[in-house]
């Protein structure tokens, strides 16, 4: 009887998701518990979770399938719990982790691999890395009509960020009649802005106009994200056709009420197009850590973006490379704290979820709900400790249980173009190579220059001749060291 139970749940929240009713799915899978939910019902509510924005929910739901240590999972998780459960990490902020497991499906077997691959991507903005993977979903003859209508879709959208507009808008034009026949009222509401975009970037405003109201009315009782962007379409034909930033401004605020935090970077996108404000270009390149993203307002920009960018008003000053305030060491460089920190500050825009933190700053490891928190909250609590300590007003804030900053009036944060989130010995070798360049120098150089343990240096220059960074030339006292031509520092930055 509860697995029937289950069952019918399963088959309402499915009808409701094409049909537009994200709250009613809310509702429903909120109120679950957990425990009771059987293993073969554990993936398909988890879809129905991921689907409905409920991230964690989904991680609860099919962890103890996979039940993650440290280094280890286990043995009998099934390819289809595996490709699930990558995606679900992937969308909590741990996408190595989960690109790692979605890298090792079979596609032959178990499609879905690819979709979700696709979207990893999507949420670093890399649609042309998308698209030979949902090229190949559409082709696969295994797909069920809805699996095919959500690969068509998604493919749609990546040919339309690329700028393939006339393939398309002429795809959207039968997708919008297959998805009325077949009752998907998301997919088609989706569909429908889409093709307004498009309208857009030609410059047909009416018709844009009409997709978005057409759109809207189809979403009209749905809470989750589609309705948001619709909102966000609107606000940026509105302005392009008055030529007033005042509906952005306003879209904006709304943005961020609701958490919208991509939708709040595209208004600053469109802010900067419609205005072409220095101020505004500087806070979204050094404040948008995808670098797809940063070519992407490269092509319209109007000025270089420089190699640093103050954040903040006021007389006091914290070096975030170094770790100083106001010219005293105020953290361990390269250590978590420090790690913690450059990583909130990458990102000016979206708190980072649970997953991003954990899997930046302890790397190699594997994600758990259940457990990886824990240590994300220990952190938090000695990175406020710190900054409490050290009186520099910079706080971390918790938000539905992602993290961000909040910079007080009063100091200004130093921040270079590539923030370093390694540890402290890629952090020192990237302020070496800014002090060296390709210039020739000696450890004691360095000492004089860092004022470095002897211990710590000798340990730092080994990792920089072990990863290739560094040429070594000599020996003994007169052993010298130069950065190899053309070997650029980057630490990965957190997205």
């Amino acid at each position: 009887m509860a697995d029937l139970n289950f069952i019918e749940l399963r088959q309402k929240c499915e009808s409701w998701l094409r049909e537009g009713k994200g709250s009613s799915v809310v509702h429903a899978l909120s109120s679950l518990n957990v425990r009771q939910i059987p293993r073969s019902d554990r993936r398909p509510l988890a879809i129905l979770a991921r689907r409905a924005n409920l991230v964690s929910l989904g991680l609860r739901i099919l962890s103890p399938v996979v039940h993650a240590e440290r280094n280890s999972y286990r043995p009998d998780v099934r390819e289809e719990e595996w490709a699930e459960y990558g995606i679900l990490l992937c969308q909590i902020g741990s996408r190595q982790e989960g690109l790692k497991i979605l890298n090792k499906i079979r596609a032959v077997e178990f499609p879905d691999a690819l979709l979700y691959r696709a979207f990893c991507h999507f949420n670093q903005w890399e649609y042309r890395e998308a698209l030979p993977l949902l090229e190949e979903y559409c082709r696969h003859p295994k797909l069920t009509p809805y699996q095919r209508a959500i690969g068509a879709i998604n493919l749609v959208l990546a040919n339309a960020s690329c700028g393939n507009d006339d393939f398309a808008f002429h795809e959207l034009e039968k997708l919008q009649a297959q998805f009325k026949m077949d009752n998907y009222s998301r997919l088609l509401a989706n569909s429908i802005e889409l093709k307004a975009q498009i309208e857009i970037k030609r410059g047909r405003y009416s018709e844009a106009h009409a997709c978005l109201e057409q759109a809207s009315q189809i979403l009209s009782e749905d809470i989750t994200s589609d309705q948001l962007f619709v909102e966000k379409w609107k606000s940026v034909l509105r302005s392009i056709k008055t030529k007033d930033p005042q509906h952005l401004h306003r879209f904006r605020k709304t943005a961020q009420e609701k958490g919208g935090w991509e939708s709040v970077r595209e208004c600053d996108f469109y802010l900067y197009k419609l205005q072409f404000d220095e101020p505004i270009f500087q806070f979204l390149y050094f404040g948008t850590p995808f670098e797809s993203y940063r070519k992407r307002l490269l092509e319209i920009a109007h000025s270089d973006p420089g190699t640093e960018y103050l954040l903040g008003t006021g007389a006091s000053l914290f070096e975030l490379r170094s770790g100083e305030f106001n010219g005293q060491t105020g953290l361990n460089l390269g250590k978590k704290i420090h790690q913690f920190l450059a990583l909130m500050l990458s990102d000016f825009y979206k708190p980072f979820q649970l997953g991003s933190v954990f899997s930046r700053v302890f790397p190699g490891e594997n994600f758990n709900i259940f457990s990886s928190a824990s240590r994300v909250h220990q952190l938090v609590f000695r990175t406020r400790k710190i900054l409490k300590e050290s009186q520099l007003p910079l706080s971390i804030i918790e938000r539905d249980g992602c993290y961000h900053f909040h910079l007080a009036p009063g100091c200004r944060i130093r921040i270079h173009r590539d923030i370093e989130v390694g540890g402290s010995e890629l952090v020192t070798l990237a302020m070496l190579r800014e002090l060296f360049q390709e210039q020739i120098f000696s450890a004691r150089q360095v000492r004089e220059s860092l004022g470095l343990p002897v211990s710590s240096l000798a340990r730092i220059l080994r990792y920089g001749l072990s990863k290739g960074m560094l040429s070594q030339q000599g020996s003994g006292p007169k052993t010298r060291y130069r950065f190899q031509r053309d070997t650029s520092i980057k630490i990965s930055r957190a997205g």
